[in-house]
């Protein structure tokens, strides 16, 4: 089962699902539309048709605003790697998936704050590894676990080394290079990835 990641408090009565949903489609279009300069929990308010103090209630500021619509709406859920095909084509498959949210206008917005508020709040730079990167961490880690039982790998243990291999390249082909992540592209840096396993 895929997993989802998040910041958002608890929801209180069902009556205000339907308010967080209008303030997540409305900051959504705000980043897609304005991009992260321009972001302002006055605008999402207005655009969602709610009072600040009910957009406060649930994410204290706007980064964490951002930092949940990004790790639970704008990122694809983290899929279990069941052993049903191999964890080559599992891994492409999903980095691919990945890759084509990443590069979606909010979805670049969303990150080029978090980067910018983590560089500045250690408690926030927490927070996004909290949410997006352990989360990712932990799936390679048991996918690896999993695949080494069924013996299509060798013991495989440094994941932090693997995360910055298989998703580096994604971060800085779409915001370094500023190009687009082919499935080309996907597919070498996940076979080169086993290329490497097989000689060590």
């Amino acid at each position: 089962m895929a997993q989802k990641t998040g910041t958002l408090k608890s929801s209180g009565p069902k009556r205000n699902i339907e308010s967080k949903n209008q303030i997540v489609a409305a900051a959504i279009s705000i980043l897609e539309t304005q991009g992260y300069t321009k972001f302002s929990i006055e605008q999402v308010a207005r655009k969602a048709g709610v009072g600040k103090q009910t957009i406060y209630r649930w994410w204290p500021t706007k980064p964490e605003l951002i930092l949940d619509i990004f790790s639970s709406e704008l990122l694809p859920p983290i899929p279990s790697y069941d052993g049903t095909s191999t964890l080559q084509e599992h891994l492409k498959k999903y980095l691919f998936i990945f890759a084509e949210n990443l590069s979606a206008p909010a979805a670049t917005q969303a990150f080029i704050c978090l980067i910018a508020e983590k560089s500045v709040n250690p408690k926030f730079s927490d927070l996004c590894q909290k949410l997006v990167f352990i989360p990712r961490m932990k799936a390679l880690s048991n996918s690896f676990k999993l695949a080494t039982s069924l013996k299509e790998i060798s013991h495989h243990e440094d994941t932090r080394h693997t995360a910055s291999m298989i998703y580096g390249p994604v971060f800085h082909t779409i915001f370094v290079a500023n190009s687009p992540v082919t499935i080309e592209l996907v597919d070498t840096v996940i076979d080169r990835f086993f290329a490497e396993l097989k000689t060590n």
